[in-house]
């Protein structure tokens, strides 16, 4: 008998663009007759394997996910193959973005792109309910705030960039990485910055211009920990009252803002990007 040869992961991927995209002219037939009102039903994808013939990667199998930067952030395709992945690249760079992970197992990159409905979503695919633990409650952040010098601008734009690649996913990545030497150069020294230390390692930093909160950025690695929260009461010492500007995508940082006491008060388009954002304000008559 011959051996039926197992597709791997990469061809059943093609498999499955080119029966959506492409259909065999003998579908399109059969969906014309079913239209026309005939009762005969469309005949099976050739190219789509059947459940007995998918190839299940193994648990370290190194996988390469590649997704629309500007668009809305969908996956084009999921690869084990790195040099057809720079082919697709090459195509358009500007545009699409890739990560790597291993099949099975978290990926924290990709998580962190999600907002609150989608990451529901994907439990209910995954099928892993949380276990009912008791999550420890983290523990106030104990470092201090001072006023940043000239020293500190290196690491200050070094956290700018990580966190905006972080929590801008909808933004290229060449738009954060062209501006880090303008952050450097033109934006922080124009501005009243402040740097939160936990010992002698910088972990975010605020920068004022006039009662504008300009920036707050935390490192990746300790964000989720109060230390925004700690940069935020800070600038509210300051200053009266506050105003920023926030993407309305950046969906995470507009509830931070708005649990702080902040009130949307206009809608307007980023000139440089093109995005939607959001002004916010924080009055110091309104506090109780």
């Amino acid at each position: 008998m011959k051996k039926t040869k197992r597709n791997s992961l990469l061809r059943q991927t093609l498999g499955l663009f080119i029966n959506l995209f492409c259909p065999p002219a003998s579908n399109k037939r059969a969906f014309k007759r079913e239209i026309a009102g005939t009762t005969e039903h469309l005949p099976q994808p050739e190219l789509l394997p059947g459940p007995s013939d998918i190839k299940i990667p193994s648990g370290s199998q190194e996988l390469i996910v590649v997704w629309d930067a500007l668009g809305d952030g969908r996956v084009v395709g999921v690869f084990d193959n790195e040099e057809l992945v720079k082919k697709i690249l090459a195509v358009n760079p500007y545009y699409y973005r890739f990560y790597r992970c291993v099949f099975g197992q978290p990926t924290t990159q990709a998580i962190d792109w999600l907002d609150e409905t989608q990451r529901h979503e994907l439990e209910k695919v995954l099928c892993r309910p949380e276990p009912d633990i008791e999550k420890p409650v983290p523990a106030e952040p104990s470092g201090t705030i001072r006023a940043a010098t000239s020293e500190d601008v290196n690491r200050m734009v070094e956290i700018w960039l990580q966190a905006s690649l972080k929590a801008h996913n909808f933004v290229s990545s060449d738009f954060w990485e062209q501006n880090a030497i303008q952050m450097r150069d033109k934006y922080l020294p124009a501005a009243e910055n402040y740097v939160y230390c936990e010992g002698t390692v910088i972990s975010g930093f605020m920068s004022l211009q006039k009662d504008s909160l300009a920036a707050l950025f935390v490192a990746p690695n300790r964000q989720n920990c109060g230390i925004g929260r700690k940069l935020l009461d800070y600038a509210k010492t300051l200053r009266h009252n506050l105003s920023l500007a926030v993407y309305e995508k950046n969906s995470h940082s507009v509830k931070f803002y708005s649990h702080n006491g902040f009130s949307v008060i206009q809608s307007q388009k980023d000139p440089h990007t093109g995005q939607s954002e959001l002004i916010m304000q924080y009055c110091g008559d309104q506090r109780k």
